[in-house]
């Protein structure tokens, strides 16, 4: 156990963090969602409200908040998306419901065939063939390709079925229902030339009987990309140590379909409470506040910040610790433990570990495979550590009987939907977890050598 843990200052300071301050900010964020057309996407209006709400409350706490400017590009979505099966009999989809097209998606309209490749009706998590080139060998240049979710990032699937010769990509997921359909990012939008959507399995299994039946496939996406600028917000509480730095970040923005009060209203809550209860201190290490802009298109903020030549080095940054995802309704107590995480995180680990079993609170590990804002600093070498309550994972059993929660069901049924408002968070999951990662955070900050 590192030798800074338990640390008295650490739990005096996060016992001031309570459940009423912490569901303040969300109904705050809420409110700024449901003012601005129900969500607080990258670039929006609900973005920009987002970060001046988060620079006033530090302000008012005694910081003085900076931002770190940086345009991205965002990708717009004016609708009239389209999704057909041709032919007697044929079907027409709704835009939103049964499908969505992919966060930098091209724009387009394909019509022709389609190829299922590995498409499962059956699967309840990803794992199917879609993440190379060699699953898409021989499939007709100009099919449009139906896939089921695979063990890698979307952009591969879509990069790989682009580069065999597609026209089209449909992503479906077997355990999608109606109005369920989550659009992910592409990440590389200079690199994608073909439509691409998310679907249901309802639409998986109509698409899957087209291919078998030969029938053809109308598909239309509208979407465009154009470059706005965001902002980082950034403030600290100075430590005895000018050369010593632990960060604690969050990201700013929600998905494009929803207010984002689980991801990541609930982080940006617990970095508010945290920065709240800790003004006024005097820890060893600087702490750094750090709430991200874009991270759900691909983590720019975080990126931006340790790519700017006026930041600090390396050997300046003691660890970097994430609060993403802390009050998932169906969902566990996951502690960061990356395989690719850079030395000195397992130390990190061990006491976001120990301080739940102190606390009685039942724990597991979770790898977000680069999924978050941790993954730029772990690519420079800097400890990370965080907590998390899941995404679309499924409750398992064993889960549900360690956490409570529905079995069979996923540990945030409203992620990157419309219904991931303040009713969708736990707030008793929320404030134990915030509480653990304050008490980690401020135990790093106040050691005098970690």
């Amino acid at each position: 156990m590192p030798a800074w843990y338990p640390s008295a200052d650490a739990a005096r300071i996060a016992a001031r963090i309570s459940t009423d301050g912490l569901h303040a900010h969300l109904e705050a964020l809420d409110r700024i969602a449901r003012r601005n057309g129900g969500t607080r996407a990258t670039g929006s209006t609900g973005d920009a409200a987002t970060v001046d709400y988060v620079a006033g409350v530090l302000a008012e706490a005694g910081y003085t908040p900076t931002f770190q400017r940086l345009d991205v590009p965002v990708y717009i979505d004016p609708g009239g998306n389209q999704l057909a099966v041709l032919g007697p009999g044929g079907r027409t989809f709704e835009d939103g419901r049964d499908f969505r097209a992919l966060i930098y998606s091209a724009a387009g309209t394909v019509e022709g065939p389609v190829v299922a490749v590995g498409w499962d009706p059956r699967a309840t998590s990803p794992g199917g063939p879609s993440c190379t080139a060699a699953d898409f060998a021989g499939i007709p240049r100009g099919a449009i390709v139906l896939v089921g979710p695979g063990n890698c990032w979307r952009l591969y699937t879509v990069l790989a079925a682009q580069e065999a010769g597609a026209a089209a990509v449909v992503a479906a997921s077997p355990w999608s229902g109606p109005g369920e359909v989550r659009r992910v990012t592409l990440i590389q939008p200079a690199e994608i030339h073909i439509p691409a959507m998310a679907a249901s399995r309802e639409v998986g299994e109509a698409l899957a009987a087209a291919a078998a039946a030969r029938r053809s496939v109308r598909l239309v996406t509208t979407g465009r990309t154009e470059s706005r600028e965001v902002r980082t917000v950034l403030a600290e509480l100075p430590g005895t140590d000018p050369d010593r730095v632990v960060i604690v970040g969050s990201h700013l923005d929600s998905s494009m379909e929803g207010p984002g009060m689980v991801d990541d209203g609930t982080g940006v809550a617990t970095l508010l409470e945290l920065a709240r209860a800790a003004a006024g201190e005097r820890p060893a290490a600087t702490i750094r506040f750090a709430f991200w802009a874009a991270e759900e298109i691909g983590l720019y903020g975080s990126i931006a910040y340790i790519t700017s030549p006026s930041r600090d080095t390396q050997e300046d940054i003691v660890a970097y610790l994430n609060a993403d995802m802390l009050g998932s309704p169906n969902g566990i107590r996951g502690v960061y433990q990356e395989a690719a995480a850079a030395r000195g995180s397992d130390a990190i680990s061990a006491a976001f570990a120990a301080d739940l079993e102190a606390n009685d609170l039942a724990w597991e590990p979770v790898d977000l495979g680069g999924g978050a804002d941790n993954e730029p600093f772990t690519r420079i070498g800097v400890p990370t550590g965080g907590l998390f309550s899941g995404a679309t994972g499924v409750l398992t059993p064993a889960q549900a009987q360690r956490y409570g929660g529905q079995a069979g069901r996923p540990l945030d049924p409203c992620y990157h939907l419309a219904c991931d408002g303040l009713a969708n968070v736990d707030e008793t999951r929320l404030t134990e977890l915030a509480g653990s990662f304050a008490r980690i955070a401020l135990g790093l900050a106040f050691a005098s050598d970690s």
